[in-house]
């Protein structure tokens, strides 16, 4: 939450470090009170907005382009991020020692139904990422796909046969 008004930026401060290794999304959501033309925030000269990368989402309107959604205002929103590349406190370890097959990361270390639901729900139904890669990769073949989960209903219900070695 931020608070400032012309001719100051503003600056938004986390509670806690953010580590980042690839592309990221960064948003604004306007939470004041006033309804519709919404204030302005901090904007480019350049007029039109580039509809194809700014958008708003409205909550009973849904998507909108910028400058349909901030009323009469040109331009494009300004945000940057300040950062650092190789800092030590984003320093990475393995996520996955030993055995793989621990998809669903819990804190036990176990293998069980749990990660076949996360494996079946990454692969074919939400394709949410996975908290370790490495836990997947059931089988050490490369990349996670059907053969990693047959491989892990192999192991939960079949031949019981260890799982593969973290890579």
């Amino acid at each position: 939450k931020a608070t400032y008004g012309l001719p100051y930026i503003g600056k938004i401060v986390l509670a806690q470090s953010v580590c980042v290794t690839g592309p990221f999304f960064v948003a604004v959501r306007y939470t004041g009170g006033s309804v519709a033309p919404y204030p302005s925030v901090m904007f480019d000269s350049r007029s039109p907005a580039d509809s194809c990368t700014n958008w708003g989402y409205g909550p009973t309107t849904g998507w909108e382009k910028w400058n349909h959604f901030w009323y009469g205002t040109p331009g494009n929103l300004i945000i940057w991020v300040d950062g650092e590349t190789g800092s030590s406190t984003c320093a990475t370890t393995p996520c996955c020692a030993g055995l793989s097959g621990n998809i669903d990361c819990d804190q036990a270390g176990a293998v069980d139904i749990s990660d076949l639901s996360r494996l079946i729900d990454y692969l074919f139904i939400t394709f949410e990422p996975l908290c370790c890669v490495a836990e997947a990769n059931t089988d050490a073949a490369p990349g996670v796909d059907i053969g990693d989960l047959s491989r892990l209903i192999d192991y939960l219900f079949i031949n019981f046969q260890p799982m593969a070695q973290c890579q």
